[in-house]
């Protein structure tokens, strides 16, 4: 959509090239998948407010969205919006729930956020990637998926700046 990114932004203009095709955006991806947002999705888990996540929203108007405060906090400020967050396109209805990390964790986080009941699902802090960008953690019978949310991009990243594990 022609003037879409704004064309002041050095992000936009300079770093990333974004080219979407219609049948790779969620909407499409859903309907391919015949699922409703309503009757299939109980909610949406925003990592953080960069444009590639926030992009999508407005096939989500009925369903809870959950996302970190520090990242909206983040995303509204100038910074935010020179790093890539678009609020002057989020949805008119767009009103998160925003979560803060605050249930102590006997895990390698000292404080998590639970998402469900039974704290199989919860959301972890993973600073670096954006403002107040946090990672969702689901606990499965066998297995424990991680799922990063853009929080690193190669290993090296993932290992820290000096290339060792923090």
């Amino acid at each position: 959509m022609p003037a879409y990114l704004p064309w002041w932004d050095p992000f936009f203009t300079k770093q990333v090239q974004i080219k979407v095709v219609p049948l790779e955006e969620i909407g499409s991806r859903l309907d391919a998948m015949d699922i409703d947002p309503v009757r299939d999705v109980a909610a949406v888990i925003l990592t953080h407010f960069l444009h590639d996540h926030t992009g999508g929203l407005d096939h989500f108007p009925h369903n809870r969205i959950i996302a970190p405060r520090e990242s909206y906090q983040a995303s509204v400020r100038l910074k935010g919006k020179m790093m890539g967050c678009l609020p002057q396109r989020w949805p008119i209805w767009f009103k998160p729930d925003l979560i803060v990390p605050e249930t102590r964790d006997d895990g390698p986080f000292p404080f998590v956020h639970p998402i469900t009941k039974d704290r199989r699902i919860f959301m972890v802090p993973t600073p670096g990637h954006s403002g107040g960008h946090m990672s969702v953690v689901v606990r499965g019978e066998d297995v424990t998926y991680f799922l990063a949310g853009d929080a690193t991009y190669s290993e090296s990243n993932l290992r820290g700046k000096n290339g060792r594990r923090n």
